[in-house]
Parts: structure tokens; C-alpha cells; sequence
């Protein structure tokens, strides 16, 4: 799993610096992959020393304790991983009712944890940032998931960078390292005959964990990096079958009084430019009157029409302005105060892009909560959900 990368890449990161704070001490742990040991990393150098009060929840503060400490051992132009205190995140253990591929397993974790939430009657943040690892000896769908406010991740590089510190990843360490165990005791072990243990493993187990995420082919879904582009994942949707099945069914109701007010104002229109060039006869008024008599009642008609339909014609111009692909809609359900939306989803990737849309709309009062969320009773492998909201 931590194995050497390509040639250009594995040089660049040979040498890697582990980092983890807890109430008492700060771990720091050196770790190289020489070539001549077959590119396997291990433990270099370690050092233990008095923490002296720094809060680990607190990321400028640690971020220049880090960097005196890194300083004093010269390791500070080091690429640097980074293990958060224990409290600082929450963890749960969760199962998926499926084994999924990397690129979805976050959303769908991150979904059940809102899920579950829900159930609850807790909130979790609307923001929040997930790492997850899968539980040794356990089913493949059953994972170790850590999560923290998105906000605090994002201070974590910006007070490290400040610092002038090189920090890569942001992690949070499993019980006893997880899946991870064995090779973080190998990492820790003696090289050579002569050599002893560099310190009790146990003291620089989230350390080492951090320093070991550097390798390049490392999952991303076990750590946290720094988004170059914040906003990257706002990729621009193509409207969907969503947008034109909405609207179609909006207009459908109001198409005749719409064609009807559109052509009385093209009328009064080119009408009033005649006028103004040709001169007004006592005729062409009474034409122009009559029209614009007829336009002012279609305009009434149109306004009535709107006020009756409203919100629920403004919720079906919302969710197709906030169509998102992979998306179908199968119902939708509104009353005096709550909304409820049912549809299927292609993956849960798609599903939480299509929550992120409608929720930048700042359309309803307050987020959206998944009733359900899970394959039962959709077809061919899709994800049928439940939303529900407030007006």
C-alpha cells in the first residue's frame, strides 16, 4: 500500500516529515524510502518533546509550535503530514449497503452520516470534510470515518503555509493505525542488527501514520489536501431532463395565457411605432385602444395566474435552474411549510452534486435533510433518495 512511486515523484518524496500533537507531547517523525532497501519507508529519525500548552484545535498557534520544533531538527523545508489531536474530529463507524468505488465512497458516507443525523434530530455542519479507512478484518463495506468542519481543515494549511511550512496532508489516525498496523511497526522497526527501536511505537503511532500518507499511491480518501481551486468542485451542469420536464409542466398551464399577453404586446407595440410615424387617425386609436385594452387583461390574467401558483411554480423554475446530470426526478410533494422531493440518482457522487446546486440557490429556509437514501426499489443499480426541506 505505501510503496515507491515514479521515478520523478519518488525522489521528490523520499524524505517526509510525520507530525501528531497531543495534550502532553509533540511527535515528529522523519521517514525516507532509500532505493537500496527497495523503496520501502521507514522510521529515519523520531523525536518526542513537551507539548508546553499548545492547543491542537487552535491552528495558528500549532502551526508556529510546529515550525519551532521542526526548525530546531532542520526537517522544516520537509514535505509534512499532519495527524489533528484526538477530540479534535468526530469518528463513527459506519457500513454501506454496497461496496463502491474511491470516488464515490465520501459521498456516500458522507450521506449516511447526514442520514443518520437526521434520524437523530442532530445537524451536522453544511460544510464538513471526510476521511475514511476500511476496518481491518471486517467487510468490505464497513469503514473507520473521521470528520471535521471544513473550515477548521482550510485554517490547518492556511496557518502551516504561513508558517512557512510545506504541509501535504491533514489526516486523522485510526485506532492502533487500522489497516495501516503492520506497516507502521515495520516502519518502526530496527534496520539493521545493531540498531534498537527508535522509541516506543505506541508515542509515535499518528506520526508515523501522517508520514506514511505521503507516498503517492496512498488513497486520497484516507487523508485531506489542500484545494488548489476552493470552488473546483462547482463544475457547470448541463440541464437535465429535470429542468425540461419542469418547466414543460409549467407552461403547460399557462401556455395559452402567455401566447395570448405576448402577441397583444407585440401588437400594442408595433402599433404605438405607427402611430408615432404616420400620425394617430381617429380609427388606428380605436384599434390601438381596443389592443391595449386586451393586453391589459391579459396581464391581469397572467399576474392572478402567477400569484396562484406561486411557490410552486418558483420551486419548479428552482430545481431547473439547480439540474444537475445523472438526476431524475419521480415526485414531488409541497404543504403549507415543508417540501419533500423524490427521485433517483446514477451514484451518490451525482446525488450530492445535485444537493450542492440547489442549496447555493438559497431557494428554501433551511438545508436539505435525506429522508432516505439506498437502492431499494430503484432499478438498474440506481439511488433512489428523499429530500426533504422547509419553504
Amino acid at each position: 500500500m505505501f510503496g515507491g512511486a515514479g521515478s520523478s515523484l519518488r525522489w521528490k518524496m523520499r524524505e517526509a516529515a510525520g507530525v501528531y500533537v497531543s495534550a502532553d507531547t509533540i511527535a515528529l517523525v522523519r521517514l525516507s524510502a532509500p532505493e537500496d532497501m527497495g523503496g520501502a519507508w521507514m522510521v529515519s529519525e523520531s523525536h518526542i518533546v513537551e507539548n508546553r500548552g499548545t492547543d491542537g484545535s487552535e491552528a495558528t498557534a500549532l502551526a508556529s509550535r510546529v515550525h519551532e520544533e521542526l526548525l530546531r531538527v532542520g526537517w522544516e523545508n520537509l514535505p509534512l503530514a499532519f495527524a489533528v489531536p484526538e477530540g479534535v474530529a468526530q469518528t463513527k463507524e459506519q457500513e454501506l449497503p454496497a461496496p463502491l468505488a474511491a470516488p464515490e465512497l465520501r459521498d456516500a458516507l458522507l450521506w449516511s452520516l447526514r442520514a443518520a443525523a437526521d434520524a437523530e434530530g442532530t445537524v451536522l455542519p453544511a460544510d464538513i470534510c471526510i476521511c475514511c479507512a476500511p476496518l481491518p478484518g471486517a467487510s468490505p463495506q464497513r469503514f473507520w470515518t473521521a470528520w471535521m468542519d471544513a473550515a477548521r481543515v482550510r485554517e490547518y494549511f492556511s496557518s502551516f503555509a504561513a508558517a512557512g511550512l510545506h504541509l501535504r496532508r491533514v489526516t486523522v489516525c485510526p485506532p492502533q493505525g487500522g489497516i495501516c498496523a503492520e506497516t507502521i511497526a515495520r516502519a518502526c522497526a530496527p534496520q539493521m542488527p545493531w540498531e534498537t527501536a527508535k522509541t516506543e511505537p505506541d508515542e509515535l503511532l499518528p506520526a508515523v501514520y501522517a508520514g506514511l500518507l505521503m507516498d503517492a499511491k496512498t488513497p486520497a480518501h484516507l487523508y485531506w489536501s489542500e484545494r488548489k481551486n476552493p470552488l473546483g468542485w462547482l463544475r457547470p451542469h448541463a440541464a437535465s431532463v429535470i429542468a425540461a420536464a419542469a418547466t414543460a409542466a409549467f407552461l403547460a398551464a399557462a401556455g395559452a395565457d402567455i401566447a395570448s399577453y405576448e402577441q397583444a404586446q407585440r401588437a400594442c407595440t408595433q402599433a404605438e411605432e405607427e402611430l408615432a410615424l404616420r400620425g394617430a387617425d381617429l380609427r388606428r386609436m380605436e384599434e390601438f385602444s381596443a389592443m391595449h385594452r386586451d393586453a391589459v387583461q391579459h396581464e391581469q390574467a397572467w399576474m392572478t395566474f402567477a400569484a396562484a401558483s406561486s411557490p410552486l411554480r418558483a420551486l419548479l423554475v428552482h430545481l431547473g435552474a439547480a439540474a444537475a446530470d445523472g438526476i431524475r426526478l419521480t415526485g414531488i410533494t409541497t404543504s403549507a411549510e415543508r417540501v419533500r422531493i423524490e427521485g433517483e440518482a446514477e451514484s451518490y457522487e451525482s446525488l450530492s452534486a445535485a444537493i450542492r446546486r440547489m442549496e447555493e440557490q438559497k431557494f428554501f429556509s433551511s438545508d436539505l435533510m435525506p429522508a432516505y437514501a439506498g437502492q431499494e426499489g430503484a432499478e438498474d443499480g440506481r439511488i433512489r433518495f428523499v429530500l426533504e426541506t422547509h419553504w
